[in-house]
């Protein structure tokens, strides 16, 4: 039964894939399938999962006596299409923990319970694809003078024991930690003054903070983890782990997924991408050593046409965003790149998984002796298992380092250079600020030794900056234009375009908006241009005035707007009415959030960010989502750029040094900052710019 089951998921799964482009290249000659060779999973016909119930709303027990959550819900539609029975087994915490610290299930063939996936859990079971993402954070009671985790020396702090919550507690708090066998306790010792607050899952402590108001308890801060959970297998049961994942990605493809989010979380964007939960009091945070503004001369501006009347400025200080865990430094002793020829039954997953430890590592494996990677194509043909064929030989790049094929011949970017000295001046777009921000801060904590100045001033004068030699590194959520270009070279500098990302402008209103749902783009020109009022759009909606933030004209961000939806005709945004304009973000999301009659458009991180008080608008009945970026389907999609020159990257080896991290990691990251990843080819195309410039 187990046998058909993984069979008939898989032949549903590359069904899937061979209709969508997740992130790869589409294929120029039609391959040779890989015939499916299946493992046989183990385990008896009734399958036996292992749940905690008292973890709502993953799990818990309903006023009938049943066991319920997003958690059943998720798992009961994974087994569903294939006919066969599961059984939950209800079991306390310390249980599963047990199984899972031993690597032994016994009565169970499979956990889920929230369980965040770890590398020291993965040395003992297999985990399937993350299926929720979340992040601890720190729960208090109103009017509490504790609101951060470093304020708590000398108290005691309440977590969950054997949980990410209890190990960052115990890392990262100089405070006596108090572990409790189930969250309720802890929320309760909390309400009783016997601690002074909770760590724990955000997505957990905002659920029970909604049901038990009387409690009187409230999240502060922001989030202090970044997790991902995921269903746990042992790790002999290869088959099972094979058709779960396969199961849940069906799952995810037929919209089902969307719709048991929606029904626990309220919006079917709470789960993927990982659901935030907006602080009530963003605390203050010092900035990363070694990362800072750049304290140089002003910026030249960029001059644009004087328009009657001129749109409202806001200018403020940005807000500190925060910073990600950085990946673990790969160690000296791993393996060297290598080529390998594909036997039957591989599958990416379990080559990823045996080579790198990880089924969704995002590191490129290159295959560079096959029909689609022939003459001068610049492509990875690897991306989905629909692409692989028996015999085709591919290149398996190490930990430390990232491969392209180019020009006929494979190509691999020299070692990362951490002590490379000397300061880098990093300045534009607002948008790709917030991952470049994290690629600086995890290339200091490497080891570089250097300066990282650190600024966003608008894709255009970024552009100036590099331009003029006033900086080293343009951050661009636009490509150049040729009068971008012209301005290099007229002053002797050749421009290295590097793809990095993919962003989905996001087009939001506040959550208190109850009026606004899907909108067709006629409708959404009128909303940011022409419309006064909203009932001007649709008349059902409020004779009020629409008021409009957008980012000024020097954003790369506006410039697409303005060609993608008004024909380059850059009055349409000029001139509407009620329009304020700032070059930070993070100012337009806070004028946005709590002004129903507000309306703005910026990257989709910082609408990821404050989800909890924001929508994004679906245009055309499409939300801008993995599957819709992958497919090309969302409307507003653009690539994310970063760009130097030819002569800085030879004559400094700190910009050389960083960009050489940048695209060797930024895989990474993209993703948990809120972006999407690059489309493959332009990706293949960054590796081929940046190793033709250092090697000229």
């Amino acid at each position: 039964m187990f046998r058909n089951l993984a069979l008939t998921f898989l032949v549903l799964l590359l069904a899937l894939l061979s209709g969508c482009n997740f992130g790869g290249t589409a294929a120029v000659v039609e391959p040779t399938p890989v015939p499916l060779v299946t493992p046989t999973p183990t385990g008896p016909a009734v399958f036996k999962v292992g749940v905690n119930a008292q973890y709502a709303p993953f799990a818990f027990v309903d006023d009938k006596g049943q066991v319920v959550g997003f958690d059943i819900d998720l798992m009961t539609a994974v087994v569903k299409a294939a006919g066969f029975q599961v059984e939950f087994v209800d079991s306390a915490w310390g249980v599963l923990f047990r199984a899972l610290d031993q690597g032994e299930f016994g009565k169970f063939e499979a956990i889920i319970a929230s369980i965040s996936i770890t590398p020291e859990k993965q040395q003992k079971v297999s985990f399937s694809q993350p299926y929720f993402r979340a992040g601890q954070m720190m729960v208090v009671k109103k009017g509490s003078p504790w609101q951060r985790p470093d304020q708590l020396t000398g108290q005691r702090l309440g977590v969950l024991e054997n949980t990410t919550g209890q190990q960052w507690a115990a890392q990262n708090t100089g405070t006596e930690v108090v572990s409790f066998t189930d969250i309720d306790q802890a929320f309760a010792a909390l309400a009783k003054d016997e601690v002074s607050a909770v760590i724990n899952d955000g997505p957990n402590s905002a659920y029970f903070i909604k049901n038990n108001p009387d409690l009187g308890l409230t999240l502060v801060g922001q989030s202090l983890t970044e997790e991902s959970y995921g269903i746990a297998v042992s790790k002999d049961n290869t088959g099972l782990l094979t058709a779960l994942d396969a199961g849940l990605t069906a799952v995810i493809a037929s919209g089902e997924y969307a719709q048991t989010c929606a029904k626990w979380f309220g919006t079917a964007e709470s789960c993927l991408p990982p659901p935030i939960v907006t602080p009530e009091n963003l605390p203050s945070e010092t900035p990363l050593a070694g990362v800072s503004p750049t304290p140089s001369q002003p910026v030249p501006s960029v001059e644009s046409p004087t328009t009657a009347p001129p749109p409202a400025k806001v200018d403020s200080p940005k807000a500190v965003l925060p910073v990600l865990s950085c990946e673990v430094a790969p160690s000296s002793n791993e393996q060297a790149g290598r080529t390998y020829q594909i036997q039957a039954g591989d599958w990416l997953s379990s080559i990823a998984e045996r080579e790198y430890g990880n089924p969704l590592d995002y590191r490129p494996i290159v295959a560079y002796t096959n029909q689609l990677c022939q003459g001068d194509k610049n492509l990875t043909c690897l991306d989905n298992p629909d692409q692989i064929a028996v015999g085709w030989t591919i290149y398996l790049p190490s930990p430390d380092e990232v491969a392209a094929y180019w020009n006929g011949q494979l190509v691999t970017l020299p070692p990362l250079d951490f002590a490379a000295s000397g300061d880098v001046t990093i300045t534009g777009s607002s948008t790709v600020y917030p991952l470049t921000r994290q690629l600086a801060a995890c290339f200091q904590e490497r080891g570089f030794p250097g300066q990282i100045n650190l600024d966003s001033t608008g894709t255009l004068a970024g552009f100036t900056a590099l331009c003029s030699g006033q900086a080293d590194i343009a951050n661009a959520s636009h490509a150049m234009r040729p009068e971008d270009r012209k301005l290099c070279q007229d002053n002797g500098y050749e421009p290295v375009e590097l793809q990095v990302s993919t962003d989905a402008l996001a087009v939001v209103v506040s959550r208190k908006n109850d009026f606004v749902g899907d909108v067709t783009l006629d409708e959404l020109k009128q909303i940011l241009s022409t419309a006064v009022n909203w009932s001007d759009v649709r008349p059902e909606w409020p004779a009020q005035p629409i008021q409009r933030f957008f980012p000024t004209e020097q954003s790369g961000t506006f410039l697409f707007m303005m060609e993608q939806l008004f024909a380059g005709n850059a009055d349409m945004l000029r001139q509407a009415a009620n329009a304020t304009t700032s070059e930070d973000d993070e100012q337009l999301v806070q004028r946005i959030q709590n002004d129903p009659l507000a309306v703005g458009f910026f990257g989709y991180a910082y609408y990821k960010r404050n989800a909890n008080t924001l929508q994004a608008l679906p245009i055309n009945g499409i939300r801008p989502l993995p599957e819709t970026v992958d497919r090309q389907t969302y409307p507003l999609v653009r690539p994310l750029f970063l760009y130097s020159t030819t002569s800085l990257v030879k004559q400094k080896p700190q910009v050389a040094a960083f960009l050489n991290y940048y695209l060797q990691s930024v895989r990474n990251y993209v993703i948990q900052v809120g972006y999407f990843l690059p489309d493959e080819a332009a990706f293949q195309a960054a590796i081929q710019n940046f190793y033709q410039a250092i090697n000229e």
